[in-house]
């Protein structure tokens, strides 16, 4: 049964701000997205300040986007001050209502200062698994119908262990035997707080990688997007999906969107890898001393044929997903509709997202 936002026991959601240039979140408007991604609650109806008709202490969660906040004319405090044409009128917060912190960016990338903020936010929904509401970029699934996520929050993860077809290796292997070129990296910035950039400069000199866009010498426009993957998957054996950030459970498309394509990624990034990606998909940079160790290692599965194939077996068993929404409408609704869940407030945002022991040195 649809419902409006004025509807009796309508969970209603504000988008306070905006997700960079993403419309609502990439999550949607009114109830019709909680319907169509299945969730077991769907009494939830999401709005945005444009629309919003009635006071904001008439919505039951908050959603604030930190990148880029606070902006001009508008503050953050223990009382929300809405700021907009129509109105300028303090509300204080009610007690049903929920303050979310939304953040994708790793620790000291976004722009506000979490310090400003105690005592503010109840939950959060961030890429960290121990967010309250969790939102990564991408996740594998089974190829066995379920659309279910493997969730690399469960403990143990529920992988399948490495198991391959006769016909399924002469596939790879044949894929591989047409590849003329090792190790491909797209990127565009060229300093990071992860230093990637240096350890690659340190893999080069061993080995060969091409190198595109803003940082390297080859290009391959971002509006030739689809070409580009399909160059890869014709001449390249290995790509470098390097996250910029060496930070606890910090994994990005640069993941799961090079695992829809049939060259093995190489990744770099301060996540428990085994959790999120199936064993022996992809290769941790990070687990060999030194790119040298690294390169040789390329080297011997470059002349390796079948151990290279080897690497693509779980492709028979699992799909690659990066439509992330559904899941999280799930979450938030059951939560706002759990009438269990004890009331909570993080007293220092600031120290769950940014403390001493949530991002690595870089690799020396």
């Amino acid at each position: 049964r649809t419902l409006s936002a004025n509807s009796r026991n309508t969970k209603k959601i504000l988008f306070w701000n905006e997700f960079f240039d993403v419309p609502n979140f990439g999550l949607g408007l009114g109830q019709s997205p909680f319907l169509e991604a299945g969730c077991p609650v769907t009494n939830c109806f999401l709005s945005n300040r444009e629309y919003v008709t009635t006071n904001v202490d008439d919505f039951d969660a908050i959603l604030f986007h930190l990148w880029l906040y606070p902006s001009e004319g508008d503050e953050i405090m223990d009382e929300l001050i809405v700021n907009t044409e129509r109105y300028s009128i303090v509300y204080p917060r009610r007690p049903h209502q929920r303050y979310v912190l939304f953040l994708l960016e790793p620790p000291g990338t976004y722009l506000s200062n979490l310090k400003d903020l105690p005592n503010f936010f109840n939950w959060t929904m961030t890429y960290r698994y121990d967010s309250d509401i969790y939102r990564p970029y991408g996740y594998f699934r089974p190829l066995n119908g379920s659309s279910k996520m493997v969730d690399p929050r469960e403990t143990p993860v529920r992988w399948k262990q490495p198991t391959m077809s006769s016909d399924a290796l002469e596939e790879y292997l044949n894929l591989s035997k047409r590849k003329t070129k090792l190790v491909a990296w797209f990127v565009s910035k060229c300093r990071t707080q992860g230093k990637r950039e240096e350890f690659v400069e340190d893999l080069k000199k061993y080995v060969q990688v091409d190198v595109y866009g803003s940082c390297g010498s080859m290009s391959c426009s971002r509006s030739r997007g689809e070409e580009c993957f399909q160059m890869l998957d014709q001449d390249y054996k290995f790509y470098l999906s390097f996250e910029n950030s060496l930070c606890q459970d910090y994994v990005t498309e640069k993941l799961f969107s090079i695992m829809r394509h049939n060259v093995v990624p190489v990744v770099y990034g301060g996540a428990d890898y085994g959790r999120l990606a199936p064993p022996g998909s992809y290769i941790d940079a990070r687990s060999f001393p030194d790119a040298r160790s690294l390169a040789e290692f390329l080297r011997h599965l470059d002349r390796t044929p079948e151990e290279y194939a080897r690497y693509f077996w779980w492709k028979a068993h699992y799909g690659v997903a990066n439509k992330t929404a559904p899941f999280i409408l799930c979450q938030l609704c059951q939560k706002l509709n759990d009438p269990g869940l004890q009331p909570k407030t993080y007293s220092d945002i600031h120290q769950w997202y940014s403390g001493p022991d949530v991002c690595n040195e870089p690799h020396q």
